[in-house]
């Protein structure tokens, strides 16, 4: 009894490190979704519309002009959500400023922020590799 539930771990440690990896690729090429979703919004319009003219016979407005702006939505959700975790089109933007600059000159940084503001310069260098100004 006492292995089955040692496998039980392992497998679920397994589904852990799939699920987790599944996520961190989306978050990485958050760019390439939206992109891929603008591409998909646009067919998704057009055959729900051409579907809808099939079914009716003419064209009319009704309920699925709610469709493109419930697709807009997501889009903008998706955009604000990768610029908020800095993997997005904009430039990303820390929280609050990482350093303190004193009158003499010195400049320090809090010793419980250098692990935020290295991951913050890897965001800020990844955007500038997409941009191609690196």
């Amino acid at each position: 009894m006492n292995l089955y539930f040692e496998y039980l771990k392992v497998a679920v440690s397994v589904f852990a490190d799939m699920f987790s990896g599944i996520v961190n690729g989306v978050l990485n090429s958050l760019r390439k979704v939206i992109s891929l979703t603008y591409l998909i919004f646009f067919y998704v319009c057009i055959f729900v519309g051409e579907y809808v003219y099939s079914l009716r016979g003419e064209y009319e407005i009704g309920g699925e002009v709610f469709l493109p702006i419930l697709l807009f939505l997501i889009v903008t959700f998706i955009k604000m959500f990768a610029n908020k975790i800095g993997k997005g089109i904009d430039v990303p933007v820390p929280r609050k400023r990482f350093t303190q600059v004193f009158d003499s000159g010195e400049v320090t940084v809090e010793k419980d922020r250098v692990e935020e503001m290295v991951v913050y310069l890897s965001d800020l260098e990844d955007w500038l590799e997409y941009k191609h100004l690196m």
